[in-house]
């Protein structure tokens, strides 16, 4: 079988997911029942989920860096471990690593011809979401991992992930405003969502320090009788945060490997966090997509020696925007709004985007682009070789234009992002 046809079945098998991604809202499945039938569907598979260890990290911004720092330690230390995180960036097998590569592409759509007839045993079968987990979880238990690193995708308490019975290690980076609609529209509610991952015979770990945060926190680990750690920021840059936390997730395991300068700068990366894709003219792809994540890289910027020149911009419909134009608007010289091509999410209309910094910042140039490679292109052929481009608002975006530099085969041949 070539790499080419293999290539085409994962196509197949990917448009096969994303064409479950609104089972339970066509079926009006409630919130609260998700992880009931999610359950029954992975014990129709061989319950996967219970087959390893797990470390479980959830938190408004840092988790996915915290997540992959924690994985490749344990790879370091010699264990084989799982890693499971969302979203992708530019193709879906980079949800699913093991030992520092993503699935294969032939492995993954084996495992859905293996699991799809369970599928036809339960009363709804899970969604894109619920689906994709599944195959990670049943990789990992295939592959007999010592360990597997679960990043929560919403909150926690309703989250997938959250259908494991226990963790070893149980990691929240912090809580702030994000997926409001779903989560709810006060830090206590949201903080309640996340610490709902927090269950009895963990050790629990968090970096948050905001009181009414905090106290949700500390409550749920008092109510299962749980040991809770806090990493205190001190002022450090996020960055050191999520190495602090990650590394008090480590010794919380009885290991002792040091998360060294190496496994930070090679093995622990992760594409469009911050990414440098070219230096003359600079272009970095930052998937930063609500108001701390976006207020982290604009602070990377103004620490720049170069001011920012382009920014290119587009966001999901259900993201604080407004709140994410107001930080990372006044960095830029030259605004450049767009749309990314996923139809999995709708994207806010660069129009309504351009009329509210229009209104706020009157003096800015703002252009529209229906494309996002044009606004790429665009960008590129006006900057001098001392500018700075910036690609954020969304890891869909980041992702679709990092292409320019590395096409999704090779991710999938090489499996790797870089």
């Amino acid at each position: 079988m070539g790499i080419k046809h293999d290539i085409e079945k994962y196509h197949r098998a990917v448009d096969f997911l994303e064409g479950l991604v609104g089972m339970y809202g066509e079926n009006k499945v409630p919130v609260k029942n998700k992880l009931r039938i999610f359950k029954e569907y992975l014990h129709e598979i061989g319950d996967p989920h219970t087959k390893c260890k797990v470390i479980h990290v959830a938190g408004t911004a840092g988790k996915g860096t915290t997540a992959s720092l924690i994985h490749s330690t344990l790879v370091k230390a010699g264990y084989k471990v799982g890693l499971y995180m969302s979203p992708h960036t530019t193709t879906l097998t980079e949800r699913i690593k093991l030992n520092n590569r993503y699935i294969a592409a032939e492995a993954l759509y084996n495992i859905i011809d293996k699991i799809k007839p369970a599928m036809h045993e339960i009363d709804i079968p899970p969604n894109f979401f619920g689906m994709t987990l599944a195959i990670a979880f049943k990789y990992f238990a295939e592959e007999k991992c010592d360990y597997v690193v679960l990043e929560a995708l919403l909150g926690g308490k309703y989250d997938h992930t959250n259908v494991v019975p226990q963790a070893e290690v149980t990691v929240i980076t912090n809580v702030g405003y994000d997926h409001t609609a779903v989560l709810g529209k006060t830090l206590k509610e949201i903080a309640t969502q996340k610490a709902g991952i927090i269950k009895r015979g963990t050790k629990a770990l968090t970096s948050e320090n905001k009181p009414r945060a905090l106290k949700v926190i500390r409550e749920r680990c008092e109510a299962v009788n749980v040991p809770l750690t806090i990493i205190e920021p001190n002022g450090d840059h996020y960055k050191d945060i999520n190495v602090r936390l990650a590394q008090a997730a480590i010794y919380k395991l009885g290991v002792k490997q040091k998360i060294t300068k190496s496994i930070i700068a090679n093995s622990a990366k992760l594409p469009c966090r911050e990414e440098v894709m070219q230096t003359r003219p600079m272009v970095m792809l930052d998937g930063a997509h609500n108001p701390p994540k976006i207020k982290a890289i604009t602070s990377t910027i103004k620490k720049m020696k170069k001011p920012l020149k382009y920014l290119i911009i587009g966001m999901s419909a259900n993201k604080d925007w407004r709140t994410c134009l107001k930080e990372i608007v006044p960095e830029a010289k030259y605004i450049y709004l767009t749309k990314y091509l996923s139809s999995r999410r709708s994207t806010v209309s660069p129009l309504r985007m351009k009329k509210y910094i229009n209104k706020h910042f009157p003096k800015k140039k703002v252009e529209l682009f229906w494309d996002a490679t044009d606004a790429l292109n665009t960008a590129l052929d006006r900057a001098k070789k001392r500018d700075v481009i910036l690609v954020t608002g969304s890891m869909y975006l980041a992702g679709e234009l990092r292409t320019h530099w590395i096409p999704e085969d090779n991710i999938l041949r090489y499996r790797s992002s870089f």
